[in-house]
């Protein structure tokens, strides 16, 4: 990928924005009406699968944006916009694949540091049924 090429270009990143603020808004108004969950989660059921597949088009198969759909399920958090949110940072990371190798090398090197041997190799089963420790 070239310096200047990005995954999402600007048009396609005020269109995705613009779905996931409307989907936000839209939540908004149900949550402050007596049937706003019915509606609410009608809105999720619709908006998620579009962006994902809309992100899954454009190569993008980043876990920030499911995590914050998922959370737009809870009935009162989802008067939030974390929707939109996490749309901005998958957009972000998208278009920055520096920042975000960055942000995910923090899991490769907490699992690259983990021991050879397991806690099970340091104990050993007794006669009784019971493990002893070994040193």
């Amino acid at each position: 990928m070239a310096e200047n090429e990005k995954k999402i270009s600007m048009v396609e990143a005020i269109l995705m924005l613009m779905v996931t603020v409307t989907a936000d808004i839209a939540e908004v108004i149900a949550d402050l009406t007596l049937i706003g969950i019915p509606i609410s989660i009608l809105i999720n059921v619709v908006a998620y699968p579009t962006i994902q597949f809309w992100l899954i088009m454009k190569g993008i198969r980043n876990l920030t944006y499911t995590a914050g759909s998922m959370i737009e399920f809870i009935p009162i958090i989802n008067a939030l916009p974390v929707r939109t949110a996490t749309m901005i940072m998958t957009i972000f990371l998208a278009n920055r694949p520096v920042v975000a190798k960055l942000a995910s090398a923090g899991r490769g090197r907490v699992a690259a540091r983990r021991p050879k041997t397991t806690t099970l190799d340091r104990w050993e089963k007794t006669e009784s049924g019971g493990w002893e420790k070994t040193v």
